[in-house]
């Protein structure tokens, strides 16, 4: 059984452990470790997607975009709590507008300026990215998303700051943006330093 320690998630209840084995280990495992909640496949890192050149990336991407309906009528909205969004990205200008995008604290802006909102945000929008890219089937999203930034620029808020007060204010600002729609609220950041 192959293994990398420095990869070990450990939870209150639950340690993750990512694992390299065939049929024959994973049967001696179930029976020496009857407490092993479950088995999952590890999804593929998009490799191939970060690798490409640009512009056979903006062909996927326009390609995808062509292949996509988006139903502006829909009863749900998933709202991203993290980094804020970049909005303008090909993949996600057709459902999220600026005013689908909001922020905890004005100086801080809407806009993500480390990446992990926006891609959280296509994570709400498409699901499996490499799995909608690959298929060539026409894609129907039925829900709108939306952004409350609660991060600012440096990705930490100061030590004074509760962010049981952020994540309440975030949550306020997800029901005024999405007004006569029921929510999924997705926070999408940790805090290493609080532990």
């Amino acid at each position: 059984i192959k293994y990398n320690k420095k990869s070990i998630l450990k939870f209150t209840e639950r340690i993750v452990v990512q694992i390299c084995v065939d049929k024959i280990q994973i049967g001696n495992l179930i029976e020496k470790y009857p407490l092993i909640g479950e088995f999952r496949p590890i999804n593929p890192i998009a490799e191939f997607w970060d690798n490409m050149p640009r512009d056979e990336q903006v062909s996927w991407a326009e390609n995808l975009v062509k292949r996509t309906k988006i139903n502006k009528d829909n009863a749900w909205s998933i709202c991203v709590m993290d980094t804020g969004v970049n909005n303008g990205h090909p993949l996600l200008n057709q459902i999220i507008s600026d005013e689908d995008c909001d922020t905890c604290s004005l100086d801080w802006g809407t806009a993500d300026s480390d990446g992990h909102g926006t891609g959280m945000c296509g994570v709400a929008v498409y699901s499996d990215i490499q799995d909608v890219l690959l298929k060539n089937n026409n894609i129907e999203i039925n829900h709108s998303v939306s952004s409350i930034k609660i991060l600012p620029e440096d990705g930490y808020n100061p030590e004074n700051t509760s962010y049981g007060l952020i994540t309440n204010e975030a949550f306020s600002r997800a029901q005024l943006l999405n007004l006569n729609k029921s929510i999924i609220n997705c926070l999408a950041v940790t805090e290493n330093s609080l532990f």
